[in-house]
């Protein structure tokens, strides 16, 4: 297959990076990186942003546009399917080789002065966002949260978010909650937060997947607990 024509779509992402109603200052630089905001290397098809953007749909890659330039990096896994699903519009950075500048130091010298690095908080690990930030602050430059993923805003047809029926498990399978799901493919799991106190347990998940009885009576909700045993979601 040829590789993705992507002319038009980084032009309206930069158009983006210039929005007011995104952003409330122009951003010089836009990251996007592969994985969702539970850090997943295997995501579902709605939060593929940087195949969409790029036409590489290899499963690690971070892909960085600026005002002149859209670059690539990837690991030795992915350096010749990256070659081919992408256009001439795109410059494929081959991490691991001694001659290719890590994201943060081809950032600071491609950027004018005092540029602002605008990112999803919610994609990035915090260990990347320390790193990144630190750089970028030694140079002058600044590392912006954009709480409107910018790519959402330019893609039309994003497909929908994953909301499938969930599949309750007896003790004979471990877990913290024994819930199964299929939210994303080859996967058993669905879209969540948990968190565990000392005397509270907290499951954040769409209210319309706990209606099912089912589901409400594998996670006893009807029974009146005590608190360091009851679930709350």
């Amino acid at each position: 297959m040829p590789p993705k024509v992507t002319s038009e779509l980084l032009r309206q992402l930069r158009q983006a990076m210039r929005n007011s109603e995104y952003v409330t200052e122009p951003i010089q630089a836009y990251i996007i990186p592969s994985g969702d905001a539970h850090q997943s290397e295997y995501i579902a098809p709605c939060d593929c942003r940087r195949a969409f953007v790029s036409g590489f749909d290899g499963s690690a890659g971070t892909a960085i546009i600026t005002e002149e330039h859209a670059a690539m990096w990837t690991d030795g896994r992915y350096f010749l399917q990256a070659a081919k699903q992408m256009d001439s519009n795109w410059t494929l950075m081959k991490m691991g080789l001694k001659d290719t500048p890590t994201q943060e130091d081809w950032l600071v010298s491609v950027l004018p002065e005092g540029s602002r690095v605008g990112v999803d908080p919610l994609i990035i690990p915090t260990d990347y966002w320390k790193k990144m930030a630190k750089v970028l602050r030694s140079a002058g430059h600044h590392l912006i949260p954009v709480k409107e993923n910018l790519v959402d805003k330019i893609w039309t047809d994003r497909p929908e978010r994953p909301c499938k029926p969930l599949l309750t498990l007896g003790l004979d399978y471990t877990g913290l909650f024994n819930l199964r799901g299929s939210d994303v493919e080859h996967n058993p799991v669905f879209f969540s937060y948990a968190i565990i106190g000392l005397e509270t347990i907290m499951l954040f998940i769409d209210g319309d997947r706990i209606d099912a009885p089912s589901v409400k009576e594998h996670l006893l909700l009807d029974l009146g607990l005590e608190a360091e045993y009851r679930i709350q979601v």
